[in-house]
């Protein structure tokens, strides 16, 4: 029978996720094996060899120097000054000191994070740290991008016997696991050295930069190198009698959610005075109830307005404490996340503000409670995932957890209470805590953490002594191929298979299954027709399902269209994969677009099955390696070669077939229905022309405004396969228009573009008016004026991003980025005719940072500001979130906008 390992969960899994121990995971290091000794010529190119102000001797940067040149690298040495924190500063020495000599950049090492002295306007902020930063903003800057190796010293405790770890170096590991996320083409690793580099040492330090596995965090030692994993925990060991609190129990950002959390577990079980601390104090929404929800359960609460970064207020705080109660229980749960931002887009002063959130209150606790010599019973601190495995966008956040992770493994070394506990996003605080994030979250396979379960874990761990763990309720199926898809790493590989990951980090049948797996398509060929067909509509129907989040298979529809239930490009991909998996079957990537139903795509199955039963005998066709137009581009962009992956698309379209009058084409243009509502007028959308092109650029979108009004895209002729392309944009611009006429020839219709997609619908609407109908409106989503001149970082960063994800890529067929080539050319100058209808600007509210808008304008760069009358309505999130994570938002104003134009 057929049995998808990959569709509803087994039951088992179900119940292993539903049992919060299993969001209990911990790191481990392992020892790694040893490999062939590097090849003289291992490395090559120009290695910048950079060092701060103190922490280093000339000794250790002799060593390594002699490694890298000893492996067939040049080394520059490029000292750095504390004033040099700054990324243009770095980048003035790095084009002084390489670029103006010439060669290639075969890679970076940095000794930066050595240097724990603080920085001079950010005491929370370690020196080392911040010229790395600036470091990493620079090689950014100039399109560097070989490999940065980023060296520390005592950042982490990779062995028994080895002394607490230093947090102020951690700092660096929580920033590093963040760069390899946010520039994985210019992440090398990071490694960590012994206080004395010997020569055992050096050699294997030399191995890891040449090590060809994917290790990018890697402990060297005398005795080798050893490579963190994370492993399940399991339950808590259970403790020889609960833990209870006793006396007085402090807590930071005690008014939090966190924090609030915290106070009524330690007030339910025993603890008889409470201080919690906030910036404001008794003034914090909702400080008053929570003050009476506390005495209720018998403890006697303070609030105190008191920031604990500020070590003066925490001193004073500490020594009112009175004595007769004395202080036996500390929770930091102060601290916020900042802004979600790449770290080429956030500033030292925003860096090192979020840094202080976390890390400031942490040390300040640490030391005043070592001076008044205070013996705790429990010292506890709030973490987060961000730490462990990185976060993008949270590089400074992460950073920070890290720091604390490592305070706490210093803190049990010296022999004194600590509990780190690095959770994942939860229910009621934070990013878990914004329902367009959390439905991002959810989506990626970290759902949000229920406080009271979370919470229980958080005092199991205490109880039992725990210095570190993990917790977090992670689909690993989901969130692994996402999570990995740019840079794989090996973090991950000791999950176990039932927990969904294998050696390689990403889901798929296990290795005793997939002979199964391949002899599965003679299975269906061999079952009745009438069968056969039910089988794999309850498959396609049960995996969309589960990705879609519904209870059984009945709630998909088999004659919805997948766009209208919901799906948008990354579950189109998923319910490719769980396919593949179930039915051994290789299926073309954009199957679920071109096949939009669940009746449609059941019967395209059926007829692979057979063909695959015939030509192999049972197995599945092998896939065939793939050296084709996209293959080259995606290489150019990750390469940095943008203009050339361009070129590459613009003189393969004009290999392709063309036509020159509409009836050539074969087929008419016809609207895909996305969703359905009574409010008028009907929302009619046109794609980007940067490939992957299709309605799921409007599948979230369209999602929120299902119920409230139609909602219809139009695919451009040429993107799909087996398709010619137009001659001429005014074909292009006639088709649509005739379509439009076609599904509404009476009914009111407004035009939506999303990104260039917006000059078609400005196009599209002239053509309707200059035929006699009259558009009700045209909607400009995140659409720039033809002759602005963007930014060349910015179109090189956008299309980076898309050729380099893994869920974009997947639906970037030949056609695809061929018909991008053509559609580049067919509206090269193209300019926007005057159109009666009223024109809305739905712009990104995150826009690029390289200038104001004002500076922007003066410069003729992009501002998505049109030249044309139109309303402008500022939208959540950047070019690509405001569809995405942030489409409900982006509806909603919509929506409202053409409500208000109709008086509706």
């Amino acid at each position: 029978p057929l049995a998808p390992p990959l569709a509803a969960p087994p039951a088992s899994r179900r119940r292993r996720r539903a049992d919060p121990a299993s969001w209990r995971h911990r790191v481990e290091w392992r020892p790694k094996a040893p490999a062939a000794p590097p090849a003289a010529d291992a490395l090559a190119g120009v290695w910048p060899l950079l060092t701060p102000p103190a922490g280093v001797d000339d000794e250790l940067v002799n060593r390594l120097s002699w490694v890298v040149e000893r492996l067939g690298g040049q080394v520059v040495r490029l000292p750095l000054a504390a004033e040099d924190a700054d990324r243009a500063r770095v980048a003035e020495v790095l084009e002084k000191g390489v670029i103006a000599e010439g060669g290639t950049v075969g890679g970076v090492l940095s000794l930066l994070a050595l240097d724990p002295a603080p920085h001079p306007a950010h005491p929370a902020l370690p020196q080392g740290t911040a010229l790395t930063c600036a470091l990493a903003q620079a090689l950014a800057d100039l399109r560097i991008a070989a490999p940065l190796w980023c060296v520390t010293r005592g950042a982490v405790r990779a062995a028994e016997g080895e002394p607490g770890p230093d947090p102020r170096q951690a700092l660096l590991w929580g920033l590093g696991r963040t760069l390899a996320l946010e520039r994985p083409d210019g992440w090398g690793g990071l490694l960590d050295v012994p206080a004395e580099l010997d020569d055992e040492s050096l050699g294997w330090l030399g191995a890891a930069l040449t090590g060809p596995d994917g290790e990018d965090q890697l402990a060297v030692r005398p005795t080798g190198l050893l490579a963190p994993r994370l492993v399940p925990a399991g339950p808590a060991p259970a403790a020889a009698e609960p833990w209870r609190p006793r006396g007085t129990a402090l807590v930071t950002g005690g008014t939090g959610a966190l924090g609030a959390d915290a106070a009524r577990w330690l007030a339910a079980n025993g603890a008889s005075r409470l201080v919690l601390t906030s910036r404001r104090g008794v003034d914090s929404p909702g400080a008053q109830e929570l003050l009476a929800e506390l005495g209720a359960l018998g403890a006697r609460v303070t609030v105190v307005a008191c920031d604990v970064s500020e070590r003066d207020q925490l001193a004073g705080l500490l020594d009112s404490l009175p004595g007769d109660e004395p202080l036996s229980t500390v929770v930091h749960a102060a601290g916020v996340g900042g802004r979600l931002a790449p770290l080429t887009d956030v500033s030292l002063d925003e860096f090192a503000a979020t840094i202080a959130g976390k890390v400031a209150g942490a040390v300040h606790l640490d030391e005043l409670l070592a001076e008044r010599d205070v013996p705790l019973d429990a010292f506890v601190l709030y973490s987060s995932i961000s730490g462990v495995w990185g976060s993008a966008g949270q590089s400074a956040y992460g950073a920070g957890n890290a720091f604390l992770d490592a305070l706490a493994a210093r803190r049990r070394a010296q022999g004194l209470a600590a509990t780190s506990v690095s959770f994942g996003p939860w229910a009621e605080a934070g990013m878990g805590a914004e329902p367009e994030l959390r439905d991002f979250l959810r989506d990626r396979g970290l759902p949000p953490l229920d406080p009271a379960a979370a919470g229980a874990l958080l005092w199991e761990s205490v109880a039992s002594g725990e210095t570190g763990v993990t917790v977090a309720d992670v689909d690993w199926e989901r969130f692994l191929p996402l999570f990995t898809a740019a840079r794989p790493g090996r973090f991950f590989t000791e999950l176990r298979a039932d927990e969904g990951a294998d050696e390689g980090a990403a889901a798929g049948p296990e290795d005793a299954d997939r002979q199964a797996t391949r002899d599965r398509p003679a299975e269906l060929a061999a079952l009745p027709e009438a069968e056969r067909g039910r089988r794999l509509l309850d498959l396609v129907r049960g995996e969309a399902a589960v990705i879609l989040g519904h209870a059984t298979p009945d709630e998909v529809d088999a004659e919805r269209r997948f766009l209208e239930l919901g799906f948008d490009s990354l579950a189109s991909v998923e319910l490719r994969r769980r396919l593949m998996a179930a039915t051994g079957l290789t299926l073309a990537t954009p199957v679920v677009f071109e096949h939009p139903t669940a009746t449609e795509l059941t019967r395209h199955l059926g007829d692979l099955t057979l063909r695959a039963a015939r030509a192999t005998g049972g197995g599945a066709p092998a896939a065939r390696p793939s050296f084709g137009v996209r293959d080259l581009y995606r290489q150019a962009c990750e390469m940095g070669k943008f203009a050339e992956g361009v070129g590459l698309l613009r003189a393969a379209a004009k290999l392709r077939p063309v036509f020159r009058h509409g009836e050539e084409f074969g087929r008419p243009v016809e609207p895909v229905r996305l969703a359905t509502g009574p409010a008028g007028p009907a929302l009619i959308c046109l794609p980007s022309m940067v490939a992957p092109s299709g309605p799921h650029n409007f599948a979230r979108l369209a999602l929120h405004l299902h119920g409230l009004r139609d909602v219809q895209a139009l695919p451009h002729p040429g993107f799909g396969d087996d398709e010619l392309l137009p001659a001429t944009s005014g074909l292009v611009i006639d088709l649509h228009a005739d379509a439009i006429r076609r599904a509404y020839p009476d009914a009111p219709v407004a035009l939506a573009g999303y990104s260039s997609g917006g000059w078609l619908a400005h196009a599209v609407a002239a053509r309707l008016e200059a035929r006699g109908g009259a558009p009700s409106a045209v909607v400009l989503l995140d659409t720039w004026f033809p002759k602005d001149r963007i930014p060349e970082e910015q179109i090189e960063g956008q299309l980076r991003g898309i050729a380099v994800n893994d869920q974009a890529y997947a639906l970037m067929t030949e056609a695809q980025v061929t018909a991008q080539g053509a559609y580049l050319d067919l509206f090269d100058g193209w300019q926007p005719e005057p159109v009666r209808a009223p024109v809305v600007l739905v712009r990104a509210g995150e826009r690029m940072p390289q200038a104001s808008t004002d500076e922007a304008a003066g410069q003729g760069l992009w501002t998505t500001a049109w030249e044309v009358e139109h309303d402008t309505i500022e939208a959540v999130g950047n070019h690509q979130t405001m569809m995405n994570e942030h489409a409900e938002s982006t509806a909603r104003a919509l929506h409202e906008w053409l409500g208000a134009l109709t008086g509706a």
